[in-house]
């Protein structure tokens, strides 16, 4: 008869949070039978200073970036129990990632348009892989300042960050064609065209003249702009003091 008494629960073991010892502990997708140096420095590297705000990994090309990138997001996930989301600058390269993850028996979910966060990323079981513009957009689920409750996340993992200032750059950009949008083009360099006839020629010295009052209308023609563009209004009204814009005789430009 078994002696239910004696019996004892068993503890659960602690999850890893040395990236290194996750590695080891995982299934190794074949032909990986160890990490390389370069890869295991690195990964050391972060971790004696995860703490900071923002740390900056280089390897070489075909040096397995996407593998210590994956190790780094378990690993946060290991130690905090929160969300982690991973960037990356293409569709291809999300789905790279996502296969990559599958191999090594991380669990990942896919940003998906038009649905809800994956609750697996919310309560932090599984990392987010989406590309840039999943959460550098006005109308990003994850949220912006002055846009709602942000989604909270432990750690955000750019990858390929050094390609990706365009695609930034971009979201925080709006450019008015005036073959294409004729109207709005119109009615974008009229706010500025006043003011403008207030100075004899467009250099520094010659702007410096422009009233105060003719830069309060160039300010409530920006505001009133801001209403044209879905993606890109929320982005320009969270950095009310760090946008410009530039108009030729083709398109206007605002970021």
């Amino acid at each position: 008869m078994v002696d239910f008494g004696k019996l004892r629960t068993e503890k659960q073991k602690p999850k890893p949070i040395l990236p290194y010892d996750i590695f080891r502990r995982l299934p190794k997708p074949e032909g990986i039978n160890d990490l390389y140096a370069s890869q295991i420095d690195v990964l050391n590297d972060w971790f004696n200073r995860r703490s900071e705000r923002d740390v900056v990994l280089k390897l070489h090309t075909g040096g397995g970036k996407t593998m210590v990138g994956l190790l780094l997001a378990q690993s946060t996930m290991n130690e905090t129990g929160g969300s982690v989301l991973y960037l990356a600058p293409t569709v291809q390269l999300v789905k790279q990632t996502l296969t990559k993850a599958t191999e090594l028996g991380i669990a990942a979910v896919p940003y998906t348009k038009r649905v809800e966060l994956d609750e697996r990323f919310v309560n932090g079981s599984a990392l987010m892989v989406g590309t840039y513009n999943a959460l550098f957009n006005g109308l990003s689920k994850f949220k912006i300042r002055g846009g709602g409750t942000p989604q909270e996340v432990e750690a955000i993992i750019l990858d390929d960050a050094h390609v990706a200032f365009s695609v930034i750059r971009d979201a925080f950009t709006l450019s008015v064609s005036r073959d294409n949008d004729r109207e709005i083009y119109e009615s974008l360099t009229s706010l500025f065209r006043s003011s403008f006839s207030e100075s004899d020629r467009l250099t520094m010295s010659s702007l410096e003249t422009i009233t105060p009052s003719s830069r309060s209308r160039i300010g409530r023609g920006i505001r009133e702009l801001r209403t044209c563009v879905r993606f890109f209004v929320p982005s320009l009204k969270s950095l009310p003091f760090s946008g410009h814009c530039c108009v030729t005789s083709c398109t206007s430009v605002m970021h």
